[in-house]
Formats: C-alpha cells, structure tokens, sequence
C-alpha cells in the first residue's frame, strides 16, 4: 500500500526562488530523486532516497536553488528548502541527529 504524500507548505521566504524570471535562480534537479522507480533499478540504484524521496515521513528535502552571485565576492549560494516530519523525531518535538546529520551530508556533497 502506497502511502499518501506528505502535505508540505512552503516557507514564506521561499517564495522568490519558485517564482524567479530573471535567472538568478536555478533550481537543482536529478533524475535520481524522482519517482521513477525502474530509471532508479535500471541505473543501479536500490530502494528509496532517505532524503530525495518525495513521498518520505522523516527528513526530505525539497528543493535546491543556486542563486548566482553578481555583487557576493565569495561566490555562489546555495538554498534549500528541508521537510522535517514526525518520523525524524527522537524525542517528541526533537529532530533526531541522523535526520540532521543526512541533510548535512548532502549539502557538504553540493558544496564540496
């Protein structure tokens, strides 16, 4: 059984990256983190995405933008808008380290 995807509204600051005309932001997308499953199995991928999965209950990330730097001497930017859900908790209320530390990693690997 499929479960349903998670409700997720968007921050409010968010809004100027999805709306962009000018191209001072690009929105970040791979293959991988689609729903395709059979791309996935046919390019070696196995199972899902911990945090690319669009239907994850944890952690997921949404979306990421570069923002290209015109007046940043110290280069481009690098945004993301990041779901934490119920099942990212270790205590009630209290996101779990493994939920932060797997978001963390991703960016590292993005800006690295």
């Amino acid at each position: 059984r499929r479960r349903r995807r998670p409700e997720t509204t968007l921050p409010s600051w968010s809004r100027p990256y999805y709306g962009d005309t000018s191209g001072a932001y690009t929105r970040l997308r791979l293959r991988e983190w689609s729903r395709d499953q059979n791309w996935r199995r046919r390019n070696g991928w196995h199972g899902r995405d911990l945090i690319h999965n669009p239907d994850g209950q944890a952690v997921r990330i949404i979306d990421y933008f570069v923002e290209r730097s015109r007046q940043n001497e110290q280069g481009d930017v690098l945004v993301g808008v990041v779901y934490f859900g119920p099942e990212c908790e270790s205590h009630e209320g209290l996101c779990h380290g493994g939920s932060f530390t797997s978001v963390f990693d991703d960016l590292c690997g993005w800006v690295g």
